[in-house]
């Protein structure tokens, strides 16, 4: 299971985009006067996005960059912990699944290493995450990329058969997450964190020329999963292999190609295409 970390396990709430001016006008010179959209980018690309928005065509090494901004993260640990949170059913969610022994939990996200750990550790919620065998912004600019890298990173002599799309499950709150597990090579589980448009969850992405076809995907996809907030030991019908968690949030499920949609207080995710799937998002008021 990889995890995304804002806006799925967490929010910055602000924080996140102080650090970030700081380092930038500390490594550029210049003040920060414009960002692109952040969600879904890995580090790299955003720093390079942001210098040319502000008509920087040759900004110091990345390297530099991250070396500041893991400075600017560090120097706002508390500031971060008063005014950031732990988004609702994360805690609970990562804890329930470091129970579950043929589960290994990381990270895949566009943070840098540095700063996903101090994000992580500020909330206390690296306990129940191997960072080791997480792929991180600064491991590669291309984010699809990042997927083979983690599954690379998971696989020893002790876990047996190396991690593939059929044993990789991400989760995260935006398209670009969606289309990092698609063509990466993993399953995927999209929430409703990022504040992404209701119809971009609705509509699926188009499959790359690599994406297999649907008729590829039916007959590839990996077993059925299911996360739900019951104990049920089977699905449906006693169909489909069942993952039992607590409902990472208010989600309710728009997309996937078997027959089960969410309910309130569960959710359910069976036979998600390997081609994409999406969650809408929340339900006001609903659980």
């Amino acid at each position: 299971m990889l995890w995304d970390i804002d806006h799925t396990l967490i929010e910055t709430r602000g924080v996140g985009r102080a650090a970030f001016a700081d380092a930038f006008e500390h490594t550029t010179g210049h003040p920060l006067q414009r960002m692109p959209h952040i969600t879904g980018r890995n580090e790299p690309d955003l720093y390079y996005a942001t210098a040319t928005l502000q008509n920087l065509p040759d900004p110091p090494p990345f390297p530099e960059f991250a070396d500041a901004l893991a400075s600017a993260y560090e120097n706002r640990r508390e500031q971060l912990r008063r005014r950031g949170r732990v988004l609702p059913g994360a805690r609970a969610t990562l804890t329930h699944l470091a129970e579950q022994p043929d589960i290994t939990q990381s990270v895949l996200t566009g943070n840098t290493r540095t700063v996903a750990r101090i994000k992580l550790e500020t909330f206390d919620l690296h306990t129940h995450l191997n960072l080791v065998n997480g792929a991180y912004g600064d491991d590669d600019q291309h984010r699809p990329t990042l997927v083979s890298i983690a599954q690379q990173r998971a696989t020893t002599p002790d876990t047996g058969p190396r991690f593939d799309r059929h044993t990789t499950v991400l989760t995260g709150d935006s398209p670009a997450d969606i289309t990092t597990a698609r063509d990466g090579g993993a399953l995927v589980i999209a929430v409703a964190g990022s504040g992404t448009p209701s119809q971009n969850w609705k509509q699926p992405t188009p499959p790359s020329p690599t994406s297999p076809t649907p008729k590829q995907s039916a007959e590839n996809s990996a077993p059925s999963l299911a996360l739900e907030s019951g104990m049920q030991k089977t699905g449906p019908g006693g169909s489909g292999q069942w993952l039992r968690i607590p409902a990472l949030a208010c989600l309710s499920l728009t997309q996937i190609s078997g027959p089960r949609r969410s309910r309130r207080g569960r959710l359910f995710v069976s036979r998600v295409s390997s081609r994409w799937g999406c969650c809408s998002p929340a339900v006001p008021g609903r659980r």
